[in-house]
C-alpha cells in the first residue's frame, strides 16, 4: 500500500529505499534459482553460471532510485560509481572470466521500457553497460527485496551474501573468498527451502542437503536430535552434483513448545565440519477459545483483508476492508470453538506491498500499522502480532487446548518487547511469579545463534533487560526466552 502523495523529494527518498527490511534474505542462505531474459532477448539462468564456476554479482535496482543511479554510473558522486562496469570489464568473460554481473530492474510497477529513460526513470540505464541488463517483475519477491539498491554476491556454492555498493577491489575480493569444493565426497547441511515456519502438533522435520564435494553425492544418513534425543532418522539416496541442494524429509515429531532441532549427517565423508545444522522450532502460541483480531489500517485499507483457518484449512472467520476503513483501528471478536486445534491467521494486501502509506496524515512508518491477536479480553495477552512491513501477505499461527492450564495461558502475558521493530536497542519486560532461572537466545532466520544471555536466578516480580542489536543486520530474529525450562519465542524485527 505504498503511494507517493504530495511529497518532497527528500521524503520520497526516505520512504522508497527501506520498504520491507524485515524480509531481506539472510547472508549464508541458499540463493533461489531464476532465469531472466536480457534486453536483447537472451535467457540467463543463475545456477547455470554458478555450475560453470562463476561468482555472480546481482544489482537489484529501480529506475527511479537516486542512490541506485549514483552507484550505477561513473562520476555521479558515489565513491564507487561505475564499479560494476569496471568489475565486468576486468573479471567478466571478456576479462579474466571469473565473474558474471547482472543489473536487474526489479520494481514491478515500472514499465520495462523505462530502463532506457522516460516515465519516472532517472535516465538511460543501458548507456555504456557491458554486463547483463534485464527487467524482471518476479525477482523482488523471490529474493524478498527490502530496499533499493540491493547488491548480492552469490558464490558457486549457491550461498548468497549482501555485498552492498562496494568498490571493484572489494567485490573481486568477495569472489576470491568463495569456498572451493572439497576433493572427494562432502555432504553439508543447510536450511530447508520448504521448512514449516510454525509448529502446531505434528511437525515435519526437513533440512537442506548440499553436495560440497567434487564427486557425485548419492547417499547420506541424516538424524534429527531434540533435547539430546534422536527423534527421527532417514537414509537419503539420490544424485547431487557439486553444489546442488536437495530438501530432505527426516521425519515427523509432535511439538507443543518452543525448542530447537539439530540435524546431523552420520555417514562418513571427507569433511565432517559441515555435517551438523541447528535451527529453532517455533511452536504456535496458546490462545483462548475467543480471541480479538485488532487491525490498524493504512490509507489504502481497501487492499487489506484477513482470514483465520483451522488445522483442516477451513476458514473460521475473515474480513475485507473498504476505503472507508482507512487509518483506523478495527477490532473483531472471533470464536475459535472449544476443540483443541491449530489455526493460521493470514493478512493480505491485494497490491502486494503491505501496509505502508506515506502522506500528510501519517509518518509513513509501517510500524504504525499492522495487527494483533489478543487472547480473551485481556489487551496484555498478545498471542501473535505483526507490523505493516510485508508484501502480499503475512501470517502467524496459534492453537487452543482446553486441557492447558491457566498458568500456561498466563505465561503469554508476562513477556513484552519494545520497541519492536527496533533500529538497535530494545527492551524485554517480564514478570516472574516466583524466583526463577532466566535465559534468552536470539536466532537469525537461518537458525544461527546471534545473541545469548544467562540472567541467572532472579527474584519474583517485574524485571527489564536490554537487548543490543546494533551489530546485527536488518531483518527478522527470533528470541527464545526461557524461565525455569519453560520457553516462549517472540519475533523481533531489526530495521536500518
Amino acid at each position: 500500500m505504498k503511494r507517493i502523495l504530495l511529497l518532497t523529494s527528500v521524503l520520497v527518498s526516505a520512504m522508497l529505499f527501506s520498504f520491507n527490511s524485515s524480509a531481506q534474505l539472510q547472508d549464508g542462505s541458499i540463493a533461489p534459482n531464476f532465469t531472466i531474459t536480457d534486453l536483447d532477448g537472451n535467457q540467463h539462468e543463475l545456477y547455470d553460471y554458478l555450475d560453470q564456476g562463476y561468482t555472480v554479482i546481482i544489482d537489484l535496482y529501480a529506475v527511479w532510485c537516486g542512490p541506485c543511479w549514483n552507484y550505477h554510473n561513473t562520476g555521479t558522486g558515489h565513491p564507487n560509481a561505475g564499479a560494476l562496469k569496471e568489475l565486468y570489464n576486468q573479471y567478466g568473460p571478456e576479462g579474466t572470466d571469473e565473474v558474471i554481473v547482472m543489473g536487474i530492474e526489479s520494481d514491478a510497477s515500472t514499465p520495462a521500457g523505462t530502463i532506457t529513460g522516460g516515465g519516472n526513470s532517472i535516465g538511460d540505464w543501458t548507456v555504456d553497460v557491458p554486463y547483463i541488463m534485464a527487467n524482471d517483475d518476479q525477482i523482488a519477491g523471490l529474493y524478498n527485496l527490502a530496499y533499493y539498491p540491493t547488491v548480492y554476491g552469490i558464490c558457486p556454492s549457491r550461498v548468497v551474501t549482501e555485498v552492498g555498493q562496494e568498490s571493484v577491489a572489494n567485490l573481486y575480493s568477495f569472489s576470491e573468498g568463495c569456498p572451493s569444493a572439497t576433493e572427494g565426497t562432502d555432504g553439508g547441511l543447510t536450511a530447508s527451502q520448504d521448512a514449516e515456519p510454525i509448529a502446531c502438533g505434528d511437525y515435519d522435520l526437513k533440512v537442506g542437503l548440499q553436495n560440497l564435494g567434487t564427486e557425485e553425492l548419492t547417499s547420506a544418513t541424516i538424524e534429527a536430535v531434540i533435547n539430546g534425543n534422536v527423534v527421527a532418522s532417514t537414509d537419503w539416496t539420490g544424485s547431487l552434483t557439486t553444489y546442488q541442494v536437495a530438501d530432505v524429509e527426516v521425519g515427523t515429531v509432535n511439538v507443543t513448545s518452543d525448542t530447537e532441532v539439530t540435524y546431523n549427517i552420520t555417514t562418513s565423508d571427507d569433511l565432517e565440519a559441515n555435517n551438523s545444522y541447528t535451527e529453532p522450532i517455533n511452536a504456535a502460541d496458546l490462545a483462548s477459545s475467543t480471541i480479538t483480531v485488532k487491525v490498524i489500517t493504512d490509507y489504502w485499507s481497501q487492499e487489506c483483508s484477513w482470514d483465520i483457518k483451522d488445522g483442516s484449512g477451513n476458514i473460521i472467520d475473515s474480513h475485507q476492508y473498504t476505503a472507508n476503513d482507512a487509518l483506523e483501528t478495527h477490532e473483531h471478536e472471533v470464536n475459535l470453538g472449544s476443540n483443541a486445534d491449530c489455526f493460521t491467521f493470514t493478512i493480505y494486501d491485494d497490491y502486494g506491498d503491505g501496509m505502508y502509506y506515506t502522506g500528510a496524515q501519517t509518518t509513513g512508518d509501517p510500524a504504525n500499522y499492522g495487527y494483533e491477536i489478543i487472547g480473551s479480553t485481556d489487551d496484555n495477552w498478545i498471542i501473535a502480532e505483526g507490523d505493516g512491513d510485508y508484501e502480499d501477505e503475512d501470517f502467524n499461527g496459534f492453537r487452543i487446548d482446553p486441557a492447558a492450564s491457566v498458568s500456561e495461558e498466563d505465561a503469554q502475558t508476562e513477556l513484552s518487547i519494545y520497541p519492536n521493530p527496533t533500529n538497535g536497542i530494545t527492551n524485554v519486560n517480564f514478570n516472574l511469579a516466583q524466583a526463577s532461572n532466566v535465559t534468552f537466545i536470539v536466532y537469525n532466520m537461518v537458525g544461527q545463534q546471534v545473541i545469548a544471555e544467562n540472567l541467572g536466578q532472579m527474584q519474583a516480580g517485574e524485571h527489564r533487560d536490554v537487548i543490543d542489536m546494533n551489530d546485527l543486520e536488518p531483518g527478522v530474529y527470533l528470541m527464545n526466552f526461557t524461565i525455569d525450562g519453560e520457553a516462549v519465542t517472540k519475533r523481533i524485527t531489526k530495521t536500518r
